[in-house]
């Protein structure tokens, strides 16, 4: 739908996960779980497959086959897919290549979320594992040029609201105990602030 006039909906493509293109131009969709296609946001024009979960990396050989495409995420610093295998799931990066890069996802995650920093090529991902005793929500920060991340903060029930602030410069998420976590882009610990009644986050332009 073009926001600018909406006047109804226009069906581009179909599939079970799609995501638009910074730029506006183009949308990513997903047919069959599988693989990735790009078309204009227009309609017109041919489809162009763009990535396969078959070259998928960063996992054992076995779970290739297993792997399917739940969510995808289109942002300046490119495509990221939120990934299941059997009962996990992953953060995968599409290189420009065609490649697919497992970069986070650890045994027994069974929450992911994933946004991309404005303007840049950080990717922040929080997992969250419930599958065992000592069950945690990881928050990373990743540079996706490098496929390299490291751990931001560790919290033992969950991560919310995590938001970009509109520069890029700094990330905010909610913490379980209702705390403000602050960091930069590089995924330094800045400060946290205890908010009462935390709700949801935004930032001023």
């Amino acid at each position: 739908m073009d926001t600018g006039g909406p006047l109804k909906w226009k069906k581009v493509a179909s599939g079970c996960s799609g995501a638009l293109s910074p730029d506006g131009q183009e949308v990513v969709y997903s047919p069959d779980a599988r693989t990735l296609w790009t078309i204009a946001a227009s309609g017109r024009g041919r489809t162009r497959k763009i990535a396969d979960l078959e070259e998928l990396t960063g996992v054992e050989p076995d779970e290739v086959p297993l792997a399917r495409v739940e969510n995808i995420d289109w942002g300046d610093g490119g495509i990221a897919i939120e990934v299941s295998i059997s009962d996990r799931l992953l953060a995968v990066v599409a290189g420009e290549d065609g490649s697919l890069e497992a970069i986070a996802g650890d045994p027994g995650v069974n929450e992911l979320e994933l946004t991309w920093q404005p303007a840049g090529d950080r990717l922040a991902v929080v997992t969250f594992s419930s599958a065992f005793n000592d069950a945690e929500a990881v928050l990373r920060m990743i540079d996706a040029d490098r496929q390299k991340g490291q751990v931001v903060a560790i919290d033992p029930s969950r991560f919310f609201n995590m938001t970009w602030s509109p520069d890029g410069d700094y990330l905010v998420v909610t913490m379980s105990d209702g705390r403000w976590l602050f960091a930069d882009a590089e995924g330094n610990w800045l400060k946290s602030e205890h908010i009462v009644a935390a709700g949801t986050l935004d930032w001023a332009p």
